[in-house]
């Protein structure tokens, strides 16, 4: 027996993980949607310009022809931000 309690004559066995990460040639570029980018316009609309944020929200997604669900992810990206601000 071997110091780590194994007999000798026994293969060690080893996990094999994938790696975490895939290599960079690998990785798709990664681009913000455009929930994040109006998400992010209305922001700085907000932050810089002082506009109400209820108000350019409304304005920005009646002009964006975004999906019910990308609606949703820009209005929670927007006043989740504030929220924490």
């Amino acid at each position: 027996m071997s110091r780590n309690g194994r007999t000798d004559d026994a293969p060690a066995k080893r996990r094999r993980h994938p790696p975490r990460w895939a290599p960079a040639r690998e990785r798709p570029t990664l681009r913000p949607t455009r929930a994040r980018l109006l998400a992010l316009r209305v922001l700085e609309r907000v932050t810089r310009g002082g506009a109400y944020a209820d108000l350019a929200l409304s304005s920005a997604l009646a002009r964006s022809g975004l999906a019910p669900e990308d609606r949703a992810l820009a209005t929670e990206l927007l006043y989740g931000t504030l929220r924490w601000r």
